[in-house]
């Protein structure tokens, strides 16, 4: 969520080289393999119609959230269900932000008006992100 700049660069620089490598990734091959067991026992034990955004949901946050806070979110092992619902709750946030089209990134003086407030929500959302960001690494 940083500016383009010389910090992205080397936060990006740090996540190729140590988070995202192959080794790392194929480190969590297990995980996904589970969780592919919890999609297709929740979508084989259900009756009637599946919400399918609800169980793919629950699927791709568990992969994400088990390789870097290492936790589950949904399924067996769950975490606390209140953060859950803020981790689900702030993830909606942030893409439906990301999906805006913001007059602000094609027309600079926009950004002084904000007329639907979008620049408030933007950092609203980033300090909420940090907010939790900073949790996980105090547990860690």
């Amino acid at each position: 969520m940083a500016p383009l700049g010389p910090h992205w660069k080397r936060m990006w620089r740090t996540c190729m080289e140590h988070l995202l490598t192959t080794k790392r990734l194929d480190s969590f091959s297990g995980h996904r393999a589970s969780e592919m067991c919890h999609l297709v026992r929740d979508v084989a034990s259900a009756e009637g119609a599946v919400n399918l955004r609800e169980i793919l949901g629950g699927f791709s946050m568990n992969n994400v959230t088990r390789m870097l806070p290492r936790k589950q979110f949904f399924g067996p092992e769950l975490v606390g269900p209140i953060e859950a619902a803020e981790f689900m709750r702030l993830a909606h946030e942030l893409f439906s932000l990301l999906g805006m089209i913001y007059l602000g990134d094609y027309l600079p003086l926009w950004r002084w008006f904000d007329l639907f407030g979008c620049e408030k929500k933007m950092r609203e959302v980033e300090k909420k992100i940090d907010k939790f960001h900073q949790n996980i690494i105090d547990e860690h």
